[in-house]
């Protein structure tokens, strides 16, 4: 009702698992929002990605034989510095959301340049592609800058 009142500015809509995955929470949602002849952007990227990306690292780190907590307070230290190691539980947490600020930043650089440039906004999988690779790209530039600033 909301995206039908001339009263009400809806600017984004966000979905999340509930009675359904979140996949198709987010079909519901965009259905929805085209029924009502709104463009609206449904922001599940940022979680996708940052759920997707941490899984990676997990992985790949976790094989390496790097622990979860270290990893995430590895993340942490790109704010905190190496105190961030001797923080327990409570930096890791930190490093989680610092990961998810991350993913939504690149979810949110993407919907911005979508506005602006129109092949972006095509769904199409070359351009998604490209810009996988490029706020992945950016991202290890962030986090190598953050965690040591020697190097910048």
């Amino acid at each position: 009702m909301a995206l039908r009142s001339p009263a009400v500015r809806v600017l984004a809509i966000t979905t999340v698992a509930g009675n359904v995955a979140v996949q198709q929470a987010t079909r519901n949602a965009l259905y929805t929002a085209e029924l009502c002849g709104a463009d609206v952007p449904v922001l599940w990227a940022g979680f996708a990605c940052g759920i997707l990306d941490i899984t990676a690292a997990l992985i790949v780190y976790g094989y390496l034989g790097l622990k979860p907590m270290r990893l995430l307070q590895g993340i942490a230290s790109g704010l905190l510095g190496p105190k961030a190691f001797d923080g327990g539980l409570a930096t890791a947490f930190l490093g989680l959301l610092c990961h998810f600020f991350i993913a939504f930043g690149a979810a949110t650089v993407y919907f911005v340049a979508s506005r602006a440039i129109r092949p972006l906004q095509l769904r199409s999988t070359l351009s998604r592609a490209a810009l996988f690779v490029l706020c992945y790209n950016m991202r290890l530039l962030l986090a190598f800058s953050m965690a040591w600033p020697s190097i910048s």
